[in-house]
């Protein structure tokens, strides 16, 4: 899970990794330094996007690959 550092919702998504991981949910909690919501929006070559969206490949891929 990624938030924001900027993002008025961070800390609602801060409450939610929290509340997955108690009820036994794998979950990573991930703050994007200096960056505002929406920031998957803009381009990868940006270096806190680029590396959000490694995180999130990284994430979804399956092991082994």
């Amino acid at each position: 899970m990624l938030t924001a550092e900027y993002d008025d919702l961070r800390v609602s998504g801060q409450v939610f990794a929290g509340q997955l991981a108690e009820a036994g949910v794998d979950v990573r909690h991930v703050v994007v330094p200096s960056m505002l919501h929406g920031f998957l929006n803009l381009p990868p070559a940006l270096d806190e996007v680029g590396r959000a969206v490694d995180l999130i490949i990284e994430a979804v891929r399956p092991a082994g690959t």
